[in-house]
């Protein structure tokens, strides 16, 4: 099928969202291919979540003072609050109380002294950790693969630098949750896209994407379980995971 969308945004997520906010505020029509039957991406507060107590079953904290979130959840009126309590883990059926791993781990302190090679994380720690205690190396390797989402193996030493150093700039230490849930976040974005220059096509799963100068053709699997292609003229493409 041919689109008279100017844009075509892939994922109804959070960065898919604040693109169809500007697109559309600048006057351009988009078109949202989302393959979820919901919007939102990783950020999904339980439906049956109450204000008193918002179930996550996505993205949970705000890490630090971004002024992105900030900045939009005091113009909508959310409320966010930085919860307080002990960190605990278990280790062979036992729970412990400690201080959270990463703020006196040997690895990332020696991670921010390193002035050598970009290389990968998990490279750095067989090559310049040796000599650390295997279980302060499971815990970073724990961390990075966790708080980042990321495989030890490929991630840049480098990139996880220039994070650290970014989250010192926004208190990256404290966290702050939305006091009624996430997803509050997410009906703002959604309430800020102009209606009338905006197309949503939820569950719609996109296969290729075809794109050259002045064109874009998409293949995607729709609700019915056939396959339909959309075509842009003119239009910048937008991939928005």
């Amino acid at each position: 099928m041919a689109s008279t969308s100017d844009v075509l945004i892939v994922g109804a997520g959070v960065a898919g969202l604040a693109a169809a906010q500007a697109l559309t505020a600048a006057g351009r029509r988009v078109t949202i291919l989302e393959a979820r039957d919901r919007i939102g991406g990783r950020v999904f507060t339980h439906p049956a979540s109450t204000g008193d107590a918002p179930i996550e079953l996505g993205a949970e904290f705000v890490h630090g003072r971004p002024p992105e979130i900030f900045n939009l959840a005091k113009s909508a009126g959310l409320q966010l609050h930085e919860p307080q309590g002990e960190f605990w883990y278990s280790q062979n059926g036992r729970l412990y109380q400690d201080e959270f791993p990463s703020e006196r781990n040997p690895v990332f302190d020696r991670m921010q002294k390193y002035h050598g090679p970009d290389l990968s994380f998990r490279r750095f720690v067989d090559e310049c950790c040796s000599d650390v205690p295997a279980q302060e190396k499971l815990w970073a390797t724990a961390y990075v693969e966790g708080f980042h989402a990321a495989n030890a193996e490929l991630i840049s030493l480098r990139s996880i630098i220039g994070g650290e150093k970014a989250e010192e700039q926004i208190e990256g230490d404290r966290q702050f949750r939305l006091a009624h849930g996430y997803g509050g976040l997410v009906e703002v974005l959604r309430q800020a896209i102009e209606p009338g220059r905006c197309e949503w096509l939820l569950n719609h799963v996109v296969n290729t994407v075809r794109w050259k100068p002045g064109n874009v053709e998409m293949e995607m699997r729709s609700p019915s379980n056939t396959l339909s292609l959309s075509a842009v003229p003119l239009a910048p493409l937008s991939r928005c995971p």
